[in-house]
């Protein structure tokens, strides 16, 4: 694999991780290797467990206007 390549092997972990999280922009989805798909999904899960009225079970829908 040459350097800046995404590779496709993962080990069963990522594997059950990868596709907990879709983007969309426009109405297109937004393709995300493993690390950023993980990072989002950190990043939003944390925010969101130190706010009244967090359920760790569902799912969650977070939608951001693009800035004008």
């Amino acid at each position: 694999m040459a350097y800046g390549e995404v590779g496709t092997e993962c080990n069963s972990g990522e594997r059950e991780k990868r596709g907990r999280v879709a983007l969309t922009m426009g109405g297109g989805e937004i393709k995300m290797v493993p690390f950023v798909e993980n990072l989002l999904y950190n990043v939003v899960v944390a925010v969101l467990k130190e706010l009244d009225g967090y359920s760790p079970d569902g799912e969650i829908e977070l939608r951001i206007r693009a800035a004008e």
